[in-house]
């Protein structure tokens, strides 16, 4: 019973010693439009969870703590004391883990804007070594200029002397056949010329042993007579010309009425016709 009596009074020194401190944190730090402001801005950065049981916390110790003290018994105010106790030591380790992430993901940030700095810096260097090499590139664009204009002409002057070339082994290709076309025609010349003559001197032996050839200017103008002859009994069947058809012999039948034996010619009948 002693015991019971002095646990109880302890435990009720402890809740007077609790109310007296709540009252106290109410009455030193009263809630003010600007610490709500820093509240918000300090409650966003921690999960969701946390912000909520936070917020009923807070609510708990300032604005309930009074009016709960009146109407609770010892026993459920000192279990309340230990809930709060618990919960606000396990809201204090994981608000330390927060702000542990919370500086890792600082230190994060940091050394990712190290990292950006450092690449923004090399990038400028590229920048600038890149804005050097064209800047080169440039120039030597502008000396190869005419160094390419050069080569066109010379290109140029390389197709024209092709074309000398292939122009010039044409000429003397035709040249060539120019030589051989002429030495085929001087061959054909010759041998034409010989045949000619074989021709003229067969043409005389012929002539002078043939009587027929007499009177070769004789013989011509006969011919001639009998195609007009022939003629003119063409252009008029009806006409009677036998009469005179004697006198127009074809050459067949001049030919069969000369004698096979050569004389004088006086009996041949081209020679009479004339």
């Amino acid at each position: 019973m002693g015991e019971s009596s002095k646990r109880s009074l302890r435990d009720e020194d402890k809740l007077e010693v609790l109310d007296e401190w709540m009252l106290s944190k109410n009455a030193i730090k009263p809630r003010t439009a600007r610490t709500s402001e820093v509240n918000v801005e300090a409650l966003g950065l921690l999960p969701t969870h946390l912000q909520k049981a936070t917020t009923t916390i807070e609510s708990f110790w300032t604005e309930g703590w009074a009016a709960y003290s009146k109407k609770s018994s010892t026993e459920d105010k000192l279990n309340a004391a230990k809930t709060l106790t618990a919960r606000s030591i396990v809201l204090i380790e994981e608000a330390e883990a927060s702000v542990s992430d919370l500086e890792l993901n600082k230190r994060n940030v940091a050394t990712a804007l190290q990292n950006a700095e450092s690449i923004m810096k090399d990038w400028d260097h590229y920048k600038e070594r890149v804005t050097w090499l064209q800047e080169g590139l440039n120039e030597v664009n502008k000396e190869l200029r005419p160094l390419t204009d050069e080569m066109d002409k010379l290109k140029k002057d390389l197709d024209a002397v092709e074309f000398d070339v292939v122009k010039f082994f044409k000429r003397c290709d035709l040249d060539y056949q120019a030589e051989e076309i002429k030495g085929e025609n001087l061959s054909l010349k010759l041998g034409t010329e010989k045949a000619v003559k074989a021709g003229m001197e067969d043409f005389k032996s012929h002539f002078e042993f043939t009587p027929v050839y007499e009177n070769l200017q004789t013989f011509f103008v006969n011919f001639g007579d009998w195609q007009v002859f022939t003629e003119v009994k063409e252009l008029y069947p009806n006409l009677d010309l036998s009469a005179i058809e004697v006198d127009y012999p074809t050459p067949e039948e001049a030919e069969d009425g000369v004698d096979s034996t050569p004389d004088d010619g006086a009996d041949h009948p081209l020679v009479d016709g004339a």
